[in-house]
């Protein structure tokens, strides 16, 4: 009898498993077409049982609806599940970065970089917060470690980095910082017209 119950256990602890890992590979693909208000309407009423990676991409949901609230509380329990897992402290200082809350947001990034230090986004974010601190040496720092990665295909790390030179008056460097930027980015990259214009406009001053 015994024996059996422990089978019956085991066999539900493998259901259970394969449930969750089921629920998080159809919220992956939810998420990859970006159908994040498919994902909200119908994953979120209990939510209790699922995986850490489940709740990540339920808490992505909420971060890339704009809903702060939500995305915080459901990205704590993601960590609580599974606190090696990287992503989630990323979209958690993304989430505290948009909500000014930048000190918060740099302990978290710090978190996602020690977990995983060859994701350049989260260095990006950290140099973000430090930007808005006005803490520009740190920011400058995390800029370029950015830049430095090889999964780097956002051309703001490198665009940063002249920006901050030119808040500060080093047009110089500046020039030479966007200089790096058109050389490191693609033509129709957001930031290209604007490198383009600050080249001009910095030239001119020389």
């Amino acid at each position: 009898m015994k024996k059996l119950i422990s089978l019956i256990i085991i066999s539900f602890c493998s259901f259970s498993l394969s449930a969750q890992t089921d629920i998080s590979e159809e919220l992956k693909l939810l998420s990859e077409s970006d159908q994040y208000s498919r994902i909200l309407e119908n994953y979120t009423k209990d939510y209790t049982d699922y995986s850490a990676k489940s709740l990540y991409y339920i808490g992505l949901a909420y971060y890339m609806t704009g809903d702060d609230t939500n995305c915080l509380k459901i990205m704590d329990l993601s960590i609580k599940k599974d606190p090696n897992d990287p992503a989630p402290y990323h979209i958690k200082a993304s989430t505290l970065n948009y909500m000014q809350k930048y000190e918060e947001a740099i302990v978290h990034f710090k978190k996602a970089i020690e977990l995983n230090p060859d994701k350049s986004q989260s260095y990006t974010g950290t140099g973000d917060s430090y930007y808005n601190l006005k803490k520009y040496d740190l920011a400058i720092e995390y800029y370029k470690k950015a830049t430095e990665q090889n999964d780097v295909t956002d051309g703001r790390p490198f665009y940063m980095v002249g920006q901050i030179y030119y808040d500060i008056g080093d047009y110089d460097s500046a020039l030479q910082a966007f200089y790096t930027t058109k050389s490191n980015i693609s033509y129709d990259s957001y930031y290209y017209i604007n490198t383009l214009f600050n080249i001009g406009l910095l030239e001119s001053l020389k």
